[in-house]
């Protein structure tokens, strides 16, 4: 039987993905329950706008990334 977690909302309508993401970094996988390292209830609009910024980052730097050069290049086009 799986064990659910009672994940609290995200305070705005849309950083729902970006709440999850980054709720699931916090997650202590190795306790029953999950633990997270900070409050997640006191998260607000201005941290996650800071948490999806990090997101983003770390998926386009990332080494998976098959476009991860051209995203480099571009940057820094744009400098």
């Amino acid at each position: 039987m799986p064990t659910y977690i009672n994940v609290p909302q995200q305070p705005n309508e849309y950083d729902c993905a970006v709440f999850v993401m980054k709720w699931m970094e916090l997650i202590d996988p190795t306790k029953l329950h999950g633990c997270c390292t900070y409050d997640i209830e006191q998260w607000t609009d201005p941290m996650l706008m800071e948490f999806r910024k990090k997101l983003v980052a770390k998926i386009i730097l990332s080494k998976d990334n098959t476009k991860r050069s051209d995203a480099i290049r571009a940057a820094h086009e744009m400098r």
